[in-house]
């Protein structure tokens, strides 16, 4: 891929050089040549990539609604929140929190002690990080511990990601942002 966005800046370059001389060149009928000739060399080459481009965008959709029916398949949207909450754990090979109300906001722990918020919703919005990185700074009291934690959902906002770069930029916490589709659910039934 880095290969062919090369390809294109190079072609790119190659078009405002034409240009450039188009631009010097009072004879038009020369002129129509050079951009018809230039255009006829190119065009295999970009009916190559718009296909490669297509194919890999059907690619990504096929697998992200592979994923949407594991979802509806396995039920998630309907399960209890406390199933849910098991459900996601155990696909993370996490533990629960031993609070499982009034947990403070951390759901359950990875195998190596992340703190893990379960979120059975979408769209989950920087409100929702706000309110974990509070819970972050709670359980980790040593300033020089690396802060850390996952928050898992359906999906997160545009304002969710903007929050999670802005707390490692400014606030040194490093939180993940993960979808339930990313995950290798196996619902027990």
């Amino acid at each position: 891929m880095i290969a062919q966005k090369q390809k294109i800046k190079n072609d790119l370059n190659n078009i405002n050089e034409s240009i450039a001389i188009y631009r010097h060149n009072p004879d038009p009928a020369l002129e129509a040549t050079i951009s018809f000739n230039f255009c006829m060399e190119r065009l295999p080459k970009l009916e190559s990539l718009i296909l490669a481009l297509e194919d890999a965008v059907n690619k990504l959709k096929s697998k992200k609604f592979e994923k949407m029916a594991d979802r509806i398949e396995n039920n998630l949207d309907g399960m209890s929140w406390q199933e849910f909450e098991d459900t996601i754990l155990d696909a993370l090979e996490g533990e629960r929190n031993a609070a499982r109300v009034g947990d403070k906001g951390i759901d359950g722990f990875t195998k190596d002690g992340t703190p893990i918020q379960i979120k059975q919703s979408q769209n989950i919005g920087r409100n929702v990080v706000d309110n974990f990185e509070t819970a972050i700074r709670r359980y980790f009291t040593n300033d020089e511990e690396n802060k850390r934690g996952m928050i898992v959902a359906f999906s997160f906002t545009k304002g969710a990601y903007d929050e999670i770069i802005r707390a490692k930029d400014e606030d040194n916490l490093d939180i993940q942002l993960i979808t339930a589709d990313e995950l290798d659910i196996k619902v027990k039934k």
